[in-house]
């Protein structure tokens, strides 16, 4: 009699689990149980760098800030995963891949966006960078997510 109530609690307490995983109440939305779901990660540049690429700055300024937010099939997320950061100079001097070295500060580490109130930030250093127009890309498991356009001037 104790194994029969004991498996219909186990049911029942299963049965809750995922209901409310499933509406995002204990787990969120793009990690309930959905075996077939795949993740559409999509970032979203913020300011100072605007969306339309028309933002310039002086390459004197010292650092950029770079700021994303992060959606997956169109949901806002929360509980960001680990993202990389590069660069590409797209005009003025040489274009091409721009090496971390040359844009790195003293606020990060490495190619890695620091995650600070559900965005990606990153201080990147422009004076080393000369004048030009840069895009800069999120990257999530080695895919680009999102990308923003800047120069300097």
């Amino acid at each position: 009699m104790k194994t029969n109530i004991q498996s219909h609690f186990r049911l029942i307490l299963i049965v809750v689990v995922l209901v409310l995983a499933s509406v995002g109440l204990i787990f969120p939305r793009w990690l309930a149980f959905a075996p077939n779901t795949k993740l559409n990660f999509s970032a979203q540049v913020k300011q100072p760098i605007n969306a339309d690429g028309s933002s310039v700055f002086s390459v004197k300024r010292g650092v950029v800030p770079v700021v994303f937010t992060l959606t997956s099939n169109d949901v806002a997320i929360s509980q960001l995963p680990a993202a990389t950061i590069s660069l590409t100079r797209t005009a003025g001097g040489v274009p091409g891949s721009i090496d971390e070295s040359t844009y790195l500060s003293s606020a990060d580490k490495g190619s890695n966006f620091r995650i600070s109130n559900c965005e990606y930030v990153y201080n990147l250093a422009a004076s080393s960078l000369g004048t030009g127009t840069y895009k800069v890309n999120i990257s999530i498991g080695g895919t680009v997510v999102g990308s923003g356009t800047f120069g300097l001037k």
